[in-house]
């Protein structure tokens, strides 16, 4: 995956480097939905965060999580992807 598969998006910087996944992707997903008004359905984390790709359930959405080691650490990138890693296979 790469952002070329993004169709929009916004880095989301998570200050707390303790957190789990799910609360680093939701509070992601919760700024990215009030800033745009529109619901994300994918990002991108640092592999040290998660290393293999899952999904991610907020507001009774799926959001997919890919690692990337693109982003920083501290870095989640959030929006919306042309494609789903489900719809690849």
């Amino acid at each position: 995956m790469n952002f070329d598969d993004m169709i929009t998006g916004c880095f989301y910087l998570q200050g707390d480097l303790g957190v789990t996944l799910e609360e680093r992707v939701k509070k992601a997903a919760e700024s990215y939905q009030q800033k745009t008004g529109e619901m994300p359905n994918r990002a991108h984390v640092n592999p040290k965060v998660c290393n293999l790709e899952c999904d991610i359930s907020f507001q009774g959405h799926k959001i997919e999580v890919y690692p990337d080691r693109k982003m920083l650490e501290a870095i989640t990138w959030i929006g919306i992807g042309k494609q789903t890693h489900k719809e690849e296979t």
